[in-house]
């Protein structure tokens, strides 16, 4: 930082204005940065910001000038006198000669402010008056305030004014020029430890631009806090934090943003300056300073920041913004060049010179590049010189041309050259040249990332948490050393009943992944630091080989950790770890697979460059770049043994992402160009399985979707959350993923262009829960829950459940599996039910074809008796036949050491009836109804009623069979109880045992009504029933 001397010490003011006019007889060039500073001297000073000199020194008062305003068309200058508090127009330095008298008042003036339309004045009184610059007679008065103002902005599309005042206030007043009325918009209640002191300025800061980049309005809240407001609304959109470790806690005074509206500069009462980021939120930069600040301001043409204190200084801050991000001065969506030419004049004739090609990259600074340029400046004569060397005449330049415009030539070399050092810059539209219409096929669209990974991309200069993994398990945190040769690690886990522990890191480990079992670390191959000096006489290199280790959390063995250093020429850019295996994706598109004791296991080759991978158990899920942007999937079953496939593939295919949704107020045309237009499409942002092994992902849509073999191992779109398909793309925000859990997606909302919630110290938000069961795609509401995806759900459930039957225990499996069918047909019953009492026996047929249990295929024979559905009884019964008699009428032709195979669903119930002597068959006894062909004559009432009367004691939840039939084999048979839970009676309201001794049940007269309660009949008929045989 370069301090100039300026003022004397004291109260002043800063404004920064590129010349539109050339100044002081020709002197300063038009598209100058000139820094004019006022102070307690009168003396009103000029400095030029490229030469870092003062051009300009003009005495326009006898007394302090506290505030000071430059037109716009930089054609006058309004000074404010503290010695007769007036408000005067003066013509521009070094004249300055007075032509008006603006205001006369009789209290100290603050500040004074000027807009193309108004001039806002601010002085002791808590109203601020707004004078119209095309007739200064006019007045506003923005009224409101308790206390004295401190400061006031006017809004550069001046639809607002925003006021400070001593009363702990920001108010913001709608302006009406044509009613000479100034209306109250909305009110901000702040914090300041000494508001009431003259020294403190308070200053807001508008964002530039129009109406659609240039929409918040900064407020310093509290003491180290400032928050970002939306236009109109007013709503908070993002909060500010001072580095904590690395600034004082001090209230911030002076707020103000970039020319492009990415940055915003901040001066606190600590005497500190500070630069955020707003895309990350992030500080980039701090200073510190011997004397509070009076001004601050970015430079509009260069890549500086400008400071004026009370010390009567002018500070400068070369290279405010790192390399690699874009200059503060550059326009979003522009290249440097044409962002320079913007700005400055006579530049058309230079385009046509190509060897004199302005060439500005974006990882080097344009502070630099255009001290480069003052200093190997050419004369006009040289130039001159350099373009008749070039070209010859004008018809050679006319023959350039026509060459440059079928794409080859001298001119056209130098537009690819340009082109290809502003491609980070550039996105290609349907508009562009067809230059830029040819994207490399091969071109990274997705950087490869971590699931679950919360890092600053500014790395140390970040004081933000850093976590290298995420999971509903634990997490593991990195945590920059005082020392630069290496970090801490901490890994913790959400069970506190397993110890965590902690590390130190000499690798400076970058990507981690988290599993039960173990965590694996690596970090790419980086250049040898200064600090990293080498032992005498070793001959190692300056690049550090990419890392890898890994580290078990519990393991029988000792030494079962391990680390890796990858060839030269590899980096690793992926990790994943699972139960038996290591897996590493590296920048040659490879992928190793290593066990978990470090061993070699398998080495292949993915088609293309890695996006992120995650693992479970014996599976391994792969995302890597297609040839053309596209995100393809492989999902790898890998088992450390003696097999000889040791890598087998178990799906592949393309990985879908959510395309723009179709506006209906656009035309097809422009809904066709979004969808071709890939940056409208939606990214990967999270991969992971659950604890049934099924595979999630989700996009920056906020749309989750699984895969599954239930689908033919596609992708089923589960749901979308918040409904973010159904808002605008200006509103639509993404999430961050912490896992699914207990059929629930954990997830964190996250603001308009974040990547990963801001992290504080050991603290951690509560994460919000999406429901996966009662999802529905695209929109999910109380409203759809009966067309939500829930049925479908547990299938893809129940799918994985049996998948995994392999990885743990069989039996337990096996309970669970019968225990979700058994959910799942209770759900499909009601569903039957409904489409009975609708009158749709095909839907109900359909729905019986669904059934997993012999039960419940029971029950819905009985819901067609019910219902009089006769001709769907028979259909439900031949289902039912084909599905459960004919396989167990050939059950005796097995031996019983190889029973027959079954589905997995139903080999459970199989085992069970093995035991079961044919004639006992409880449906087969009770044929009276069921068995029944529909072309038999009907019945009477009577003989229905009689005959349902004598199938109920027979029915599987009926009484006792009939003593006739009674033999000690029959007795131990009818004793086995199915392992499977039937479905709850959608009939029944209250306790079966209740129902049973409730006197409304004894008065019941219809056997057919008792069947469709599924209860016994009354103890007294079954007494009688008993003697009569």
């Amino acid at each position: 930082m370069k301090e100039i001397s300026v003022n004397v010490n004291g109260n002043g003011a800063m404004q920064l204005i590129t010349t539109l006019h050339q100044l002081k007889g020709g002197q300063i060039p038009v598209g100058s940065d000139v820094v004019f500073t006022s102070g307690e001297d009168g003396v009103l000073y000029g400095t030029d910001l490229a030469t870092e000199t003062m051009v300009i020194e003009t005495v326009v008062s006898d007394g302090p000038v506290p505030s000071f305003a430059v037109t716009p068309e930089q054609t006058r200058v309004l000074l404010a006198a503290e010695d007769d508090n007036t408000v005067a127009s003066y013509s521009m330095p070094p004249d300055c000669d007075m032509d008006q008298l603006l205001r006369r008042s009789t209290v100290a003036i603050r500040q004074v402010t000027c807009s193309a339309s108004f001039i806002a004045i601010a002085d002791e009184e808590p109203v601020v008056r707004v004078l119209l610059r095309s007739d200064t007679e006019q007045m506003i008065l923005a009224e409101g305030a308790t206390g004295a103002v401190k400061s006031v902005v006017l809004d550069p599309q001046e639809r607002y004014l925003c006021v400070s005042s001593e009363d702990a206030t920001v108010r913001v007043f709608a302006l009406d020029a044509a009613g000479l009325r100034a209306t109250q918009a909305t009110s901000i209640a702040i914090k300041h430890g000494d508001i009431r002191s003259e020294d403190v300025l308070l200053r807001c800061a508008w964002q530039p631009g129009d109406a659609t980049t240039g929409r918040l309005l900064a407020v310093p809240m509290d003491k180290g806090i400032i928050e970002l407001f939306e236009r109109d609304t007013w709503t908070p959109k993002s909060r500010l934090l001072l580095p904590i470790g690395r600034s004082t806690a001090a209230d911030v005074d002076i707020l103000a943003f970039s020319p492009n509206g990415r940055y915003l500069a901040a001066a606190t009462r600590a005497k500190e300056v500070f630069v955020w980021e707003l895309e990350t939120q992030s500080v980039l930069r701090s200073f510190k300073m011997d004397y509070p600040a009076l001004g601050v301001q970015f430079a509009n043409t260069l890549n500086a920041l400008v400071v004026y204190h009370s010390g009567g200084r002018l500070a400068f801050v070369k290279d405010v913004i790192p390399a690699g991000r874009t200059p503060p001065q550059h326009l979003t969506g522009l290249p440097l060049s044409v962002a320079a030419s913007a700005i400055s004049t006579g530049s058309s004739s230079a385009a046509v010179k190509p060897k004199k090609t302005k060439k500005k990259h974006l990882k080097a600074s344009s502070f630099v590049d255009d001290e480069a340029e003052v200093d190997g400046a050419h004369s006009d004569d040289e130039d001159d010189e350099e373009e008749e060397a070039t070209f010859d005449d004008d018809n050679e330049a006319r023959v350039e041309a026509i060459k440059a415009s079928f794409g080859f030539g001298t001119a056209a070399e130098a537009v690819v050259e340009e082109a290809t050092q502003d491609e980070d810059v550039i996105i290609p539209t349907r508009s562009s040249s067809s230059l830029y219409r040819q994207i490399s096929p091969l071109r990274t669209v997705t950087e490869p990332f971590q699931p679950g990974s919360v890092q600053d991309p500014n790395g140390r200069s970040s004081n933000s948490t850093s976590l290298l993994a995420w999971t509903p398990e634990g997490e593991i945190e990195v945590i920059r050393g005082a020392n630069l040769s290496e970090n801490l690690v901490k890994v913790e886990f959400v069970d506190k009943s397993r110890r965590g522990f902690k590390f130190n890191d000499n690798y400076m480990f970058s990507m981690a992944f988290l599993d039960d079992h173990g965590a694996i670390f690596a970090v790419p191959r980086r250049g040898r630091e200064n600090w990293e000096d080498l032992e005498a006489g070793a001959n190692e290199s300056d690049v550090i080989s990419s890392f890898v280790f890994y580290r078990p959390f519990e393991s029988w063995a000792s030494n079962s950790s391990w680390h890796k250093a990858l060839p030269d020429g590899e980096d690793a850019e992926c990790v994943a770890a699972s139960r038996e295996f290591c897996a590493v994706a590296t920048s040659l598109h490879t992928l190793r697979i290593y066990t978990t004791s470090g061993i070699d296991y398998a080495f292949l080759r993915l088609p293309g460059r890695v996006v992120t991978m995650t693992a479970k158990q014996s599976l391994l899920a792969v995302v890597y770049q297609g040839l053309h942007g596209q995100m393809m999937c492989q999902l790898l079953r890998i088992r450390v043994d003696s097999s000889r496939e040791r890598v087998v593939l178990v799906a592949k295919g393309e990985l879908p992402m959510t395309p723009p949704p179709r506006d209906v107020f656009a035309s097809h045309k422009e809904n066709e160009l979004a969808r071709e237009d890939a940056a409208q499409w939606s990214t990967l942002t999270w991969l992971g399985f659950d604890d049934r092994q099924i595979l999630y992902a989700v996009d920056s849509f906020a749309c989750v979707q699984a895969l599954s073999p239930s689908t033919a191992w596609n992708w089923f779109p589960i749901g979308c959350v918040g409904n973010a398909l159904q808002k605008k793309p200006e509103e639509r925000h993404g999430i961050f993923t912490l896992g699914v859990v207990n059929d629930s997606l954990l997830y964190f909302p996250l603001e308009k262009g974040a990547r990963a919630p801001k992290l504080r110290g050991s603290h951690r938000p509560v994460p919000g829960t999406f429901p996966l069961r009662t999802a529905s795609f695209p929109k999910t509401s109380k409203k759809t829950e009966d067309s939500s995806n829930g049925a479908m759900w547990q299938n893809v459930r129940l799918c994985g459940l049996e998948a995994s039957a392999g990885e743990v225990n069989g039996n337990d499996v096996a309970n669970q599996v019968v225990k979700e069918q058994a959910e799942m047909d209770k759900s499909l019953i009601l569903m039957m039910k409904t489409a009975c009492t609708n009158d749709e026996p095909a839907r109900v047929l359909d729905l019986a074809k669904c059934l997993h249990l012999e039960k419940s295929h029971q029950i819905a024979q009985k819901l067609a008796i019910h219902f009089s559905l006769r001709q769907l009884q028979s259909q439900l019964y031949d289902l039912y036949r084909v599905k459960f008699e004919e396989p167990k009428r050939h059950q005796p032709d097995v031996a019983p050491s190889q029973p027959r195979r079954q589905p997995a669903s139903y080999r459970h119930e199989a085992q069970e009836l093995s035991h079961r002597p044919q004639d006992v068959e409880p449906l087969r006894l009770a044929r009276s109804i069921l068995s029944r062909p529909p072309s038999t004559p009907p019945q009477t009432e009577e003989e229905a009623a009689s005959s349902a009367t004598e199938e109920a004691p027979r029915s599987p939840q009926a009484a006792t069979p009939p003593k006739t039939t009674t033999n000690p084999s029959s007795k131990r048979s009818n004793s086995v109880v199915e392992r499977s839970t039937a479905p709850a009676n959608p009939f029944l309201k209250k306790p079966v045992e209740a129902s049973a001794t409730s006197p409304a049940n004894a008065g019941k007269k219809s056997g057919l009504q008792r069947l469709a309660k599924f209860a016994s009949p009354p103890p007294a008929k079954k007494q009688r029933r008993s003697t009569w045989k």
